[in-house]
């Protein structure tokens, strides 16, 4: 009478078990191949264990084993959060949320600064808040402050806001 070894299809693992009359083989999945090991053993894991030595012995691979190493890990896109200047009067009214302070720089019109000498542009200006060029320390609003000064016209203020963390 013949006796018959399964070996299921579609595994997903590159080194697996067997169980055959009570013993446990361990098996390899090569490129073509699927190498099965004749030492038999008492437990699955050191049938799998066993079959792990001899694979790194062998270097015996499986194609599917190389795709995931090729296989680069996805990364996802941040989604940016709405930029949203807040008064110290609209901070003192929402309590539950937090906020940074920020600066942001005005000509003597009353305009929001919306870039300052960046490439070919010496400034540009927009009346929306929104809109306005952020500066994380009063050092650096200063500076620019003081610049186009300088450079454009005479009379931008620096103002405090806070925006959302």
């Amino acid at each position: 009478m013949s006796r018959l070894l399964a070996v299921p299809k579609g595994n997903v693992k590159d080194v697996f078990t067997l169980k055959n009359d009570g013993k446990y083989f361990g098996v390899i999945e090569g490129e073509d191949n699927f190498f099965v090991c004749l030492t038999e053993f008492d437990s699955p894991l050191a049938a799998a264990n066993h079959a792990r030595s001899l694979k790194r012995q062998n270097k015996i691979g499986s194609a599917a084993n190389t795709l995931k190493k090729l296989e680069a890990p996805k990364i996802r896109s941040k989604v940016p959060k709405k930029k949203q200047l807040f008064t110290e009067a609209e901070v003192a009214t929402r309590t539950h949320l937090q906020f940074r302070e920020v600066w942001v720089i005005t000509n003597p019109e009353g305009k929001f600064v919306v870039e300052a000498i960046k490439n070919k542009t010496l400034v540009k200006y927009s009346g929306e808040r929104g809109n306005a060029q952020v500066f994380k320390t009063y050092e650096d609003a200063l500076f620019t402050l003081n610049t186009l000064d300088m450079v454009v016209k005479k009379g931008h203020q620096l103002r405090r806001y806070f925006e959302n963390v």
